[in-house]
């Protein structure tokens, strides 16, 4: 006799409104919580926001701990969006965000200046 196809949607759903009783999102917070802090799911009850907020914490980037020179292309983009009007910290956080804490290419700068700024940056730029 045939087994029965898994059903994984069926799956997926039924973790996910497992998790939203806990207090979570979604089935992926919850599983980014236990990873965090090594909680079995067993023993977790339901969680506060403010527990929650010390996992994202970790993903904030500290404006504070930059010198320049590190990212040529980062200080270009913290002095492009000076001249726009933008404060230091806040061009750190939205490139360091789209670069998912790493470092962004040209082209990549260029989209992000489409999305945020609503312009190209198309001209010549020097990162020196």
């Amino acid at each position: 006799m045939a087994r029965k196809p898994r059903d994984y949607s069926a799956e997926y759903r039924r973790r996910n409104t497992l998790a939203k009783e806990r207090g979570f999102k979604s089935y992926g917070q919850q599983r980014r919580y236990t990873e965090y802090t090594g909680t079995p799911v067993r023993y977790i009850g339901t969680v506060e926001p403010e527990d929650l907020q010390e996992i994202y914490s970790r993903y904030a980037y500290s404006y504070d701990d930059y010198e320049y020179g590190e990212d040529k292309l980062l200080d270009a983009w913290i002095r492009r969006s000076q001249g726009r009007g933008i404060d230091e910290e806040e061009a750190y956080n939205s490139y360091k965000q789209r670069a998912r804490g790493g470092t962004l290419s040209r082209r990549q700068i260029g989209r992000l200046s489409r999305e945020l700024y609503g312009e190209e940056w198309n001209e010549k730029w020097k990162t020196s």
